[in-house]
This record gives structure tokens, C-alpha cells and sequence, in this order.
């Protein structure tokens, strides 16, 4: 039972940190974000495990997107729990909106317009 109290700890902690992130940005709405704590121990924790399987499923089943963070060692394993959005370093590094939607632009090689700001 040592494994039933410290995942049911865990997972107290993480619905405190899902309210805090769903208070803190609105357009999140429909959105959860497993925290990298959970993701980092994915293939090493049982625990783990089955609380990002859990989470998955429960918003599969609720028609809700699932954000993991801290993917950059995890992306083939969240892929085959089917965790179709992810951020990380293994991405990019955080940066101002304007920087990433320049980014985003070179990489189409689109050139920014004025009049539409983008």
C-alpha cells in the first residue's frame, strides 16, 4: 500500500497544479496538462505510468486535449499512449510570442506583412 498513498499524494498535487494552470490561462479551456514530474518518470515509475495513462483516458473520455510538458525524453512514449500535443525544450526554448511567430515564418519562409501583422 506505500505505492497506493504516495501516487494518491501525486495525484493531489497534480489536480492542484491542473486548477492553478486552467485559473491562469482561460484559453486553455478544454485543455490538460500533465505536469513534466509525471512525463519524467514515465517507463521508470509505475506510478507514473499509470497516472499518464489514467490522465489520457480520462480526457479521451471526456473530449479534452492533453498537453504533456518536459516531452524531450518521453516523445516516442507519450506518441504510443497516443498524447497528440507535447511542449519542451525538445521543441524550443521559451521565447517572446513575436520571436516564435518570426520562427514560425522563416520556416514557411513566409515574409511578415505589415498590414496584417503576422
Amino acid at each position: 500500500m506505500p505505492h497506493l498513498a504516495r501516487t494518491l499524494g501525486r495525484a493531489a498535487r497534480y489536480r492542484s497544479k491542473a486548477s492553478r494552470s486552467s485559473n491562469e490561462d482561460q484559453r486553455l479551456q478544454g485543455t490538460i496538462k500533465i505536469d513534466r514530474s509525471f512525463i519524467s518518470g514515465l517507463g521508470r515509475s509505475a506510478d507514473d505510468d499509470a497516472i499518464v495513462t489514467a490522465t489520457l483516458a480520462i480526457a479521451r473520455a471526456l473530449e479534452l486535449t492533453v498537453v504533456a510538458e518536459g516531452t524531450e525524453a518521453q516523445r516516442k512514449a507519450l506518441i504510443e499512449l497516443g498524447c497528440a500535443y507535447g511542449q519542451g525544450f525538445h521543441f524550443a526554448a521559451p521565447m517572446p510570442a513575436q520571436a516564435l511567430t518570426d520562427q514560425l515564418h522563416a520556416q514557411r519562409g513566409l515574409e511578415r506583412s505589415a498590414a496584417s501583422g503576422f
